[in-house]
């Protein structure tokens, strides 16, 4: 049974929630608590496994009681419901929520929601993944430059000029973000020369994801890696799946493409857990790498095999214990399984799993059999499958051309 708890200042509300989610008491052990004081004294006497709560609160507001929650409660699911849906709010709650929820919210997108975050918790709190991210003398420090950015983002005065400050103190990644920002990624018909135009352009998230990249990517030690294991050809191919993800989704003409920077974020991030484990614990390959070559198994099939789970998953509880949103988080998870991510359609996490496919096309031109096809027509768009082939090619040539 999940055990979730409801804040909200106002009594009619959590009433409503009560009436609205009755059907759900066999599934859901469920508190309701008015004010962010009163959530906290909850917690103080009971353990839960997700907290959804309002935003604009007297006293205590949903942002801060969130950030209590996850210095003290880190395993929690964090869920904001609210009917505040601004820029500001937005920029407050990215770096702390796993999910946003805008009032009114259907019963039904709740209740996905609460169910998806907390399938993803209990998998990332698997006591073997656990015990293996255990045994790494020394994970990765989150990267200074992503440890700034993720704190200003936390504070309510932050706009997208303090960011791109932040960005502006190192060189080599404002340069990169307004290359990423002028290619085809972004599909820009006018090239930019302002980084706050560029973070604008492509999200919060996704400059996130690719700042967080690029430094974890630059500090790693390669002193004790991977036989055969070359950090920067992973990078190449972890850009490449980026930029076909993002493609993948992306619809010109709508003008909100949130799901298609996401899948962007993901995509860049998604074989975090290979490069951890391949730099800092390369005996978790041996015996995974022997039974592949033995079998003629993919090498994430093998993980599964011999450790119950695999890079993803490491990955995915790397990337949760730095904050990272949830859908992200999710998609890095489940890029080998798209199915356990429990999306209707095809999403970010169906989008990441097809690129990391297909970036490898230019040295397994066969790279495409491995894509699960049940999974795709489950989703309604196998047939699309060959357009999307010929798109990765045209992704792989820009890249090699132009970075």
């Amino acid at each position: 049974m999940i055990r979730v708890l409801f804040v909200d200042d106002e009594t009619a509300i959590l009433e409503g929630l009560r009436n609205r989610l009755r059907s759900l008491r066999q599934v859901w052990q469920m508190a309701f608590a008015t004010g962010a004081e009163a959530a906290l004294a909850e917690l103080s006497r009971r353990e839960y496994d997700v907290i959804v709560t309002d935003m604009r609160m007297p006293g205590m507001d949903g942002a801060t009681l969130l950030q209590r929650v996850r210095a003290t409660y880190p395993q929690m699911v964090r869920i904001v419901l609210s009917g505040q849906t601004g820029k500001e709010c937005l920029l407050r709650v990215l770096p702390i929520a796993h999910r946003f929820l805008a009032k009114p919210c259907e019963t039904t997108d709740l209740e996905a929601a609460v169910e998806r975050g907390q399938s993803l918790q209990a998998r990332l709190n698997d006591s073997g993944i656990r015990q293996f991210v255990g045994a790494i003398g020394r994970l990765p420090a989150l990267p200074p430059l992503y440890r700034e950015l993720s704190e200003a983002l936390e504070q309510s005065d932050t706009g997208l000029d303090k960011v791109a400050a932040i960005i502006e103190q190192d060189m080599s990644m404002t340069a990169r973000l307004l290359q990423v920002a002028n290619s085809a990624f972004c599909g820009r018909v006018r090239p930019t020369a302002h980084l706050r135009d560029a973070v604008t352009h492509m999200g919060l998230n996704a400059v996130r994801s690719l700042v967080l990249s690029a430094e974890l990517f630059a500090t790693l030690d390669t002193g004790n890696t991977l036989k055969g294991f070359s950090l920067s050809m992973l990078q190449t191919y972890s850009f490449r799946a980026a930029r076909i993800a993002f493609r993948l989704l992306n619809n010109p003409a709508q003008a909100n493409r949130t799901e298609a920077k996401t899948a962007f974020s993901a995509a860049m991030l998604h074989d975090i857990g290979h490069v951890v484990l391949a730099t800092s614990l390369p005996a978790f390959y041996a015996p995974a790498s022997a039974l592949a070559k033995a079998e003629k198994l993919p090498l994430h099939v093998a993980e599964e095999r011999v450790h119950g789970f695999s890079h993803a998953e490491i990955g995915a509880y790397l990337l949760d214990l730095w904050g990272l949103p949830l859908p992200i988080v999710e998609a890095v998870a489940h890029h080998h399984h798209p199915e356990r991510a429990g999306e209707d359609t095809f999403g970010v996490t169906g989008a990441v799993h097809v690129a990391d496919r297909l970036a490898h096309l230019d040295t397994d031109p066969q790279a495409g059999q491995n894509i699960d096809a049940a999974y795709l027509t489950d989703a309604g768009v196998f047939d699309k499958l060959p357009k999307w082939t010929t798109l990765a090619r045209n992704v792989i040539n820009e890249v090699e051309r132009h970075g």
